[in-house]
């Protein structure tokens, strides 16, 4: 490459400031990552917290799951904290459900926080299915609509 005293001087200068911006980078961003972590685990206990106080209460606590998990919380964490408060799996179920959590989330979570397979199974069905339980009625009405004739089919030999 080149061979003059001034281009090695400038490389090794650019080397060492891109070594040093690089490293301080990662320091900042990972405390920032830090930071993001525990203030999020912080609002949680806080989420925790409330559902807690109105399981205490006996307040349904649906409508405060489904909030938790639109407010962008966990919803592992939203599901464990209702249940380990001893509220209603039903209910904690239900709003999960209603908040958009996949049935498998809400049932691996729930079954991680203690509830029983097959009361998670039933809730689901019940959640997920509304219209599994839709009975047909025993005399269908029938209908006598008028429908008119069509025009005979149009061949593109004729053109």
């Amino acid at each position: 490459m080149y061979k003059s005293k001034p281009f090695k001087k400038i490389v090794i200068f650019l080397m060492i400031q891109f070594m040093l911006a690089l490293s301080f980078n990662a320091y900042v961003f990972g405390k920032a990552s830090e930071e993001i972590q525990t203030n999020t685990q912080g609002k949680e206990k806080d989420a925790c917290s409330v559902i807690h106080e109105k399981v205490r209460q006996g307040i349904n606590i649906k409508k405060y799951v489904k909030t938790s998990i639109q407010m962008g919380y966990t919803p592992c964490s939203i599901i464990k904290c209702s249940i380990e408060a001893e509220g209603d799996a039903e209910q904690t179920v239900t709003g999960a459900i209603e908040a958009g959590v996949t049935t498998d989330v809400v049932t691996r979570c729930a079954l991680t926080a203690g509830v029983d397979g097959k009361s998670i199974a039933s809730i689901l069905t019940r959640v997920s299915l509304p219209g599994a339980c839709y009975i047909l009625p025993e005399n269908l009405e029938t209908f006598d609509y008028y429908s008119p004739p069509r025009p005979p089919a149009i061949s593109p030999s004729r053109f």
